[in-house]
């Protein structure tokens, strides 16, 4: 988060004092004796002003709002030099501009041009050693820009993607915490994919793994560090229970061994852990279908031990309908509950038709914490003249005051006064759109995802906003 600096000189005024006499009755008056009493003189005690405390080093560099290669290049000349909290403020700020980064490098990637770079003039993989054999100086320094912002290019499926570079800031030795340190040992493991063995999983050492970040995760006051552990974890439960396009929910589903052993074991030996719930609840489930059970994974979204709130799924019918709900249990405030699982099961109640028997009503998870929660919602249905539609809507709430969130109260302005700063947000991110009207939108572990409704198009433009991108319009920590 981009830390601004304000000076102020501090001047502490004085206390006014009266010096002067008061009546006795007992003794004569002025008119009596022929004398008058000292004047009253106001003084001001003035106090000298209070130094203006110089920023250090690295305020005075973060208040340039320096971009992720230059903040990379300044970690590598100065980490010696930084204190544990310094270090922390930087890397915040880093991984906040790397997000951003990561998108716009994300679609270069794709070019022709630097794809050639990529995996002929540099073997399939961003070497920092072979970035003089790239001809064109725009790519090559595109490419250089990547290695000094500490960030790689991986490849999931074969399917090259932009991230960042844990391995490279593990190697530092950077001064930090230790949780700083299991942040960046098991996104390195991710990413090498150390947690596979002849592309299965291996549970055993993800469960284990799993409850050590959980614990540091809980045991955190550090908003960032907090933030990243649990990033960190949504990345191991992904692993473990969904893989790649789903495949470890379908081959469980199919009673696959490995799969269901798998769940076994991190339901018996770890069942106090968010990991041995959602195995707990993965095999208790009577519906194995796919959207089931990705609803089971997405509606464990709070840490025992963090907070006593947590999501469910329920069923229920109205006019025919067949409704699949999440509720909220567990709120603090009994009257936010009632608000908001009454809102969720009245928006639902606006997508359900008359007189049509077929439809399906279904609730999603697409992000949660302990702020908001971002639902989508969905109606399935049968058309006599057009088959199977579907109606689509999103919706996000705030879970301390259970209101509907929009960008306006997001923002905390109207939309004409925030349209212009969110257009130029949209274009930094390479998006083309124009915005007549407020958009709807929803939250995602990446950011911000605005739905764009375009005139005669089947289906809206989802846009996704990283968090470094949002810093001017919102507190992006209230989605940490």
């Amino acid at each position: 988060m981009k830390t601004n600096i304000k000076y102020m000189a501090l001047l502490i005024g004085g206390m006014l004092t009266i010096s002067g006499c008061t009546s006795d009755t007992s003794q004569p008056t002025e008119k009596e004796t022929g004398t008058t009493s000292p004047i009253a003189i106001e003084q001001e005690r003035i106090q000298p002003e209070a130094p203006v405390v110089e920023p250090t080093a690295l305020e005075a560099f973060l208040q340039k709002e320096p971009s992720a290669p230059a903040m990379g290049r300044y970690l590598r000349e100065n980490r010696r030099d930084l204190t544990s909290e310094e270090m922390t403020s930087l890397l915040e700020d880093l991984v906040l501009a790397q997000t951003a980064y990561a998108q716009t490098m994300n679609e270069l990637i794709f070019q022709l041009d630097y794809l050639k770079a990529l995996n002929v003039d540099m073997g399939g993989i961003l070497d920092p050693q072979k970035l003089d054999q790239i001809e064109d100086p725009l790519i090559r320094r595109n490419y250089a820009d990547l290695v000094d912002s500490f960030m790689t290019i991986v490849r999931y499926e074969e399917v090259p993607i932009v991230e960042p570079d844990y391995q490279a800031l593990l190697d530092l030795d950077l001064p930090g915490s230790g949780h700083q340190d299991l942040w960046l040992t098991t996104m390195a493991k991710i990413q090498s994919g150390h947690y596979f063995t002849n592309f299965l999983p291996d549970y055993d050492q993800l469960g284990a793994d799993g409850q050590e970040i959980e614990t540091a995760l809980l045991a955190s006051t550090d908003p960032f560090m907090k933030w990243q552990l649990k990033q960190t974890h949504i990345q191991q439960i992904g692993l473990t229970f969904v893989g790649g396009e789903g495949s470890h929910l379908s081959n469980f589903s199919e009673g696959m061994d490995h799969f269901v052993d798998g769940f076994e074991t991190l339901a018996n030996n770890y069942p106090g852990t968010l990991m041995g719930q959602i195995a707990q609840s993965l095999l208790d489930s009577d519906n194995k279908d796919f959207f089931n059970l990705i609803n089971i994974v997405n509606t464990h979204g709070f840490y025992p031990g963090e907070t006593s709130l947590n999501l469910v799924m329920t069923q229920v019918e109205d006019r025919g309908a067949e409704i699949h709900l999440v509720q909220v249990e567990g709120h603090g405030d009994p009257d936010i509950q009632v608000l908001i699982n009454q809102t969720i099961l009245d928006h639902l109640a606006q997508m359900t038709l008359d007189n049509n028997k077929s439809q399906v009503l279904r609730t999603g998870v697409n992000f949660s914490n302990a702020n908001y929660l971002s639902l989508y919602l969905s109606n399935t249905y049968s058309d006599t003249t057009k088959g199977i539609e579907s109606i689509h809507r999103n919706l996000t709430l705030d879970l301390r005051t259970g209101q509907v969130v929009t960008l306006e109260t997001l923002f905390n302005r109207p939309f004409e006064d925030y349209r212009e700063d969110l257009t130029r947000v949209l274009e930094d991110c390479g998006y083309q759109a124009s915005l007549s009207q407020q958009p709807s939108f929803f939250f995602s572990q990446l950011g911000l995802v605005l739905v764009i409704e375009e005139d005669q198009a089947d289906y809206p433009v989802y846009l996704t906003l990283p968090l470094g991108k949002l810093t001017g319009l919102m507190d992006v920590r209230q989605l940490y």
